[in-house]
């Protein structure tokens, strides 16, 4: 987790922790220094744990998940098929997977 921040792609839960108004301006700061990749591991896992805290990795997966349920009601289209049921695996793992 956070490797995406290090490595200077904001993410959208980090998107939705910016856009909170509840945002103090020191955090973000950090998030501009860490993507600018001048942030201590201290100050990253500070930030990571305050972007956790805030549930907007929650409101994230939600978004998700609703952009996939309507990617897979919009595959009705194609008939029942192996390749129909691959793209609905696959809007799956688009959302739940590991890294």
């Amino acid at each position: 987790a956070g490797n995406d921040l290090r490595q200077g792609t904001i993410t959208l839960p980090v998107i939705h922790f910016l856009n909170s108004p509840d945002v103090s301006a020191d955090a973000r700061t950090r998030i501009a220094n860490i993507v600018a990749g001048d942030a201590s591991d201290e100050v990253v896992e500070q930030t990571l744990t305050e972007i956790r805290s805030s549930g907007c990795a929650e409101q994230a997966l939600r978004d998700a998940e609703h952009i996939i349920l309507q990617a897979k009601n919009r595959l009705s289209i194609i008939k029942d098929s192996a390749a129909r049921e691959s793209f609905m695996d696959f809007a799956d793992l688009a959302v739940h997977r590991d890294s």
